[in-house]
């Protein structure tokens, strides 16, 4: 199961638009970088939602595919950006609006696993939503 299924359109669509604007990004800072340096850390502004939504991605392509080699890279991203998440969630209280912007620290390494991550389970919600229609058609008729 895929975190977009049992979800409405609306999570899968959410994701999508999280995907491209952080694609964009992720573009913007490899090309203002003097030397590319994957493991340099850039600032990236998300929200507390928005970088769940990406761990959420992650952890399901971590389940789905645990033997592919970019796992242990992924792995490691998802439990440091975890940890930020945890930590910023401490410091700002239970109170703290999901949807407010923050400032994140994050390698273009690590949003790059992300993002392929979010671009599996985009994938998987489009194969599964193309799946249910055409089993509904098959079953109408």
């Amino acid at each position: 199961a895929t975190p977009m299924e049992g979800h409405a359109d609306g999570s899968a669509a959410a994701l999508k638009r999280l995907y491209t604007r952080t694609k964009s990004a992720l573009a913007q800072a490899v090309k203002e970088q003097s030397t590319p340096d994957d493991a340099a850390l850039v600032e990236w502004m998300f929200s507390f939602a928005e970088v769940h939504t990406l761990l959420g991605a992650a952890a399901a392509q971590i389940k789905a595919a645990p033997g592919a080699e970019s796992t242990p890279a992924l792995k490691r991203c998802y439990a440091r950006c975890r940890t930020a998440l945890l930590k910023a969630q401490a410091e700002k209280g239970s109170e703290e609006d999901s949807n407010l912007t923050e400032e994140w620290l994050f390698s273009c390494a690590e949003v790059r696993s992300l993002l392929s991550a979010a671009a599996a389970q985009i994938k998987a919600a489009a194969g599964g939503a193309a799946a249910a229609a055409a089993a509904g058609t098959s079953a109408a008729a």
